[in-house]
């Protein structure tokens, strides 16, 4: 009877970790689709500004019609590129919701506040993305269950789910 409390308790450990790793890599997605939402939209904009340019050249000959179409093209091809990111963000907004437990859209506008995507530190010589993602990571985490009004860092430190997190966090705050 031990051994299958011991394996049931693995069992829900597991699922726990599953949950949190899920939670933090729709968080890391979300962060993704936004940094590319706002690529996009930066390209959006030079590229109408060169449409602009273009056409305001066009009637004394300086842009060709071909220019004109062309830079035309090309914000029309930055433009299509604007629907499949926001359903990608949508779809991840709600796989956030759904593994956080709360209803659709609770988190999104809170992420849209913050739309400023996380960045890498601009020198990662030396280290693994694993060292460079992993404090990202365990700030959402921590951050989730804040919220969710489950538990705080000292408690998640404690939390078997997450030694593993914290483990590695701390071993890399040794290596430099």
């Amino acid at each position: 009877m031990e051994g299958l409390d011991a394996a049931a308790q693995a069992d829900h450990m597991g699922t726990r970790i599953s949950v949190v790793a899920d939670a933090a890599d729709a968080y890391l997605q979300i962060s993704g689709y936004q940094a590319r939402l706002a690529c996009a939209e930066g390209q959006i904009a030079a590229d109408s500004h060169l449409l602009i340019l273009m056409k305001l050249r066009q009637p004394s000959g300086v842009a060709t019609d071909r220019e004109v179409a062309q830079a035309d093209a090309l914000t029309s091809q930055a433009r299509a590129l604007l629907p499949p990111l926001k359903m990608g963000l949508e779809a991840q907004l709600n796989r956030l919701d759904v593994l956080l437990g709360a209803q659709a859209g609770t988190y999104a506008k809170e992420l849209a506040a913050a739309a400023q995507p996380h960045r890498l530190p601009p020198s990662t010589t030396g280290r693994s993305m694993l060292d460079v993602m992993m404090p990202m990571v365990v700030s959402v985490v921590v951050m989730m269950w804040r919220r969710k009004g489950r538990i705080g860092e000292e408690e998640c430190q404690r939390n078997e789910s997450c030694n593993v997190i914290f483990a590695h966090m701390n071993r890399s705050k040794l290596r430099t």
